[in-house]
């Protein structure tokens, strides 16, 4: 994963599954729990593919709320980036022969 020109490695795990529906993918870094939603609905001859995340950081000192508040935009707009990236990816990988 990389959003700010560092490289970082996440472990992460499946969470649950509905086949054909749903699959939930979690991680913890830091203190911090991480969730990432995929939701498949059929659509006309395709099938839509949704992307939810949350993170929640946990117990924060008063430092860490703070820079979250000064900072928490920038962090939101580099996961937008990467969620629509890994989106791209998985259709590109779907609509491969």
């Amino acid at each position: 994963m990389s959003n700010t020109g560092k490289e970082a490695t996440e472990e992460m795990w499946v969470a649950e599954v509905e086949p054909e529906r749903r699959t939930v993918v979690k991680a913890n870094s830091r203190g911090a729990d991480y969730t990432s939603s995929f939701t498949l609905a059929p659509s006309g001859d395709g099938t839509d593919l949704s992307m939810t995340f949350t993170a929640d950081p946990g117990e924060s000192t008063f430092l860490a709320k703070l820079l979250m508040k000064v900072f928490g935009g920038l962090g939101a707009k580099a996961t937008a980036k990467m969620m629509t990236q890994d989106l791209r990816d998985i259709a590109a990988a779907a609509e491969a022969p």
